[in-house]
């Protein structure tokens, strides 16, 4: 094509759709304005790498929420910023248990909406971190990824805390299921996010989280 040509191009146009929906809790005694008190609903894309865009939207103190302008896929259901050991037990889309809180958004008319189902049953998981040496690493980063069948998948869900002046961490509000354990020096912000960071990553500790259980795990740093 000789320069100053042109050539039309018809780019399909994919109509948007709002996602809206409601945080509840699984007991009637779990039910807490501080629990999901500045808690925000977020839609990240199957798929997700720490380049591409995550929706989301804050709910508010009786725990509605509305996300505007997602475009058809699917999209993981990720809460942040629960309290009060609080944490996302269950997705209800379109009258079933969306499974790993996967739905698929499709083009039509009216709002998406989504039931988020939170309980205050999550585990808990402590321990120090030391070095090769065994001496405790001050503000070593750690961090907990859900386990897939087929390795850590950190986009599903991950968990990350930083060491105290004495080596000392402590997670909670861990939803139950089974996941991996890894202790760092240092973590660039959310690099534990690209499926290529674990691939290169060896050791670490499986556990296995129960409903309101407790772990004491000593780890020590891989990098």
């Amino acid at each position: 094509m000789a320069l100053g040509d042109t050539t039309e191009i018809e780019v399909p146009l994919r109509e948007s759709v709002d996602v809206e929906g409601q945080i509840g809790f699984e007991r009637p005694e779990d039910a807490s304005a501080g629990c999901i008190a500045g808690t925000e609903v977020g839609l990240v894309p199957d798929g997700f790498t720490p380049q591409m865009l995550a929706l989301g939207s804050p709910a508010s103190m009786d725990g509605r929420f509305r996300i505007s302008n997602v475009f058809p896929g699917s999209y993981r259901i990720a809460v942040r910023s629960l309290k009060q050991g609080c944490f996302l037990k269950e997705v209800r889309f379109r009258d079933r248990i969306a499974s790993e809180a996967f739905i698929r958004v499709e083009e039509g008319d009216g709002p998406r909406r989504v039931t988020l189902v939170v309980t205050r049953r999550g585990g808990t998981l402590e321990g120090t971190v030391t070095g090769p040496d065994g001496v405790p690493v001050p503000e070593a980063a750690v961090v907990v990824v859900r386990r897939g069948d087929h390795g850590p998948v950190a986009a599903v869900e991950s968990y990350a805390s930083v060491a105290d002046g004495e080596g000392r961490y402590k997670l909670e509000a861990i939803s139950p299921g089974r996941y991996r354990v890894l202790a760092f020096k240092r973590v660039v912000s959310e690099e534990f996010l690209d499926p290529l960071f674990w691939q290169e990553q060896d050791g670490g500790l499986d556990i296995t989280i129960e409903a309101g259980g407790a772990i004491a795990a000593d780890l020590q740093v891989v990098r």
